[in-house]
């Protein structure tokens, strides 16, 4: 069944409710509407309405891309049992699964956000605190298969990951100090050269060698994009509400272009197909920032709260996914466990135009190919977990070892449905 959208002009705890919960056939696009079924409650105190049927993708799934074909997507867990899954988009099955949670001592146990996907199928996987990268190949017909690990510098702590179609792999050091992005050959899996935040900030202060006030040496870069050439790449820092735009036309020594201020906590990136639009997600303010890729400036930002809570933060941006011709941008609301749906047409206009369900804790979504599905991966599932559950004889477990993340695929509506009122612009 075909979702309407919910317009964001609703009052928040009506939200809380309506956007676990299904729109009926023949319902008002603007009208929340009633359902005897109050849901799945969660421990937030909310309710989840899912009626389609969602796959079981590990613990605390938090990022996934899609393979060069579009038929199979690619998801990674970083909660306390993690695993690479390969899942046919087509039928949400399951097609491979490699775990990465072999023994608390493993020294390339463990996986952390980064993703990132070449044309030939390799697979590159942030290893976060075991300071590695996993490298897998991905055939034909979605199988997994473990080939080799790139090595990173000790307390690299490697997070988001990009590709580009020179052969480099593009590597945010999340807790490196000081901070960094490294280059890395595919082939060789070496070090090529490292970009260091902290020294360009030093050195573009000025008193040379001393950093601005308030800057310490750490500023967890986190999401990286790059463009197909390679020539330039644009880096997130958690800390500073930053996207660094680095000049990487010559691989041994990367260079500053600008720095753009976003918002608070930018947790993904994503290119449009031309490359002329960087779409960021803004998971502490709330909002979604659009830069023109040419003269590297904002263009518009949307504020992701419904308009009856402008003022109230939580909906959490975490992922972002364009339609095919690029009309609507989606972006997952952790918070809100919902999706939000921005109407890009004129992107200097970009407008709010209303929310989708989803499950608990939405991170990453895909739309397929011709546009008419949405593939989300909830992070923890679409259900409550219970330590003590009489019913699945779970008993005395761990609050971590019970989030149970899911992928959930829903049918997109057609642009009649979307609602005429449109939320404010910041």
């Amino acid at each position: 069944m075909g979702r309407r959208i919910l317009s964001p002009t609703w009052a928040w705890p009506l939200l809380c409710f309506i956007v676990g919960c299904g729109a009926q056939k023949g319902a008002e696009p603007n009208q929340p509407v009633p359902n005897p079924d109050l849901g799945r409650m969660i421990s937030t105190g909310r309710s989840l309405v899912v009626n389609e049927q969602s796959v079981g993708i590990g613990s605390l799934p938090m990022n996934m891309i899609r393979s060069g074909d579009g038929q199979f997507a690619i998801c990674t867990d970083q909660g306390i049992r993690q695993s690479l899954f390969s899942v046919r988009l087509v039928d949400e099955a399951v097609v491979s699964t490699v775990k990465y949670d072999k023994g608390r001592y493993d020294k390339h146990n463990g996986l952390y956000y980064g993703l990132a996907i070449t044309r030939d199928g390799t697979i590159f996987a942030a290893q976060g605190a075991h300071d590695s990268i996993a490298v897998l190949q991905l055939d034909g017909q979605g199988n997994l298969k473990p080939v080799n690990r790139i090595d990173t510098a000790e307390g690299d702590f490697p997070a988001g990951l990009a590709c580009d179609e020179r052969g480099m792999l593009y590597v945010a050091n999340n807790l490196s100090e000081p901070s960094s992005v490294s280059i890395y050959d595919v082939k060789t899996r070496k070090e090529v050269s490292r970009f260091n935040f902290v020294q360009e900030m030093a050195s573009s202060t000025d008193v040379p060698g001393v950093l601005p006030e308030g800057w310490t040496t750490l500023s967890y870069p986190l999401a990286v994009a790059a463009r197909r050439d390679g020539k330039v790449v644009y880096v997130s820092t958690q800390r500073d509400g930053l996207v660094w735009v680095l000049d990487t036309s010559d691989v041994e020594h990367p260079k500053l272009i600008t720095r753009i201020s976003s918002g608070a906590h930018p947790i993904a990136l994503l290119l449009s197909k031309d490359e002329s639009k960087l779409f960021i997600a803004n998971a502490q303010s709330d909002t979604v920032s659009i830069v023109d890729t040419a003269a590297h400036r904002l263009i518009a930002t949307v504020l992701l709260r419904p308009e009856i809570a402008r003022s109230l933060a939580g909906a959490t941006p975490t992922g972002l996914a364009l339609s095919p011709d690029e009309k609507m941008l989606y972006v997952t609301l952790g918070d809100m466990n919902a999706v939000a749906v921005v109407d890009i047409t004129i992107v200097a206009r970009a407008t709010l135009r209303g929310y989708l369900p989803a499950g608990w804790y939405p991170s990453s979504a895909l739309v397929s190919i011709d546009g008419k599905k949405l593939t989300i991966v909830n992070a923890k599932g679409t259900s409550a977990q219970h330590p003590n559950n009489p019913v699945t004889g779970r008993k005395h477990q761990s609050p971590l070892n019970l989030i149970e993340g899911s992928l959930l695929t829903i049918d997109l509506p057609d642009a009649k449905d979307f609602p005429k009122a449109l939320a404010h612009q910041t």
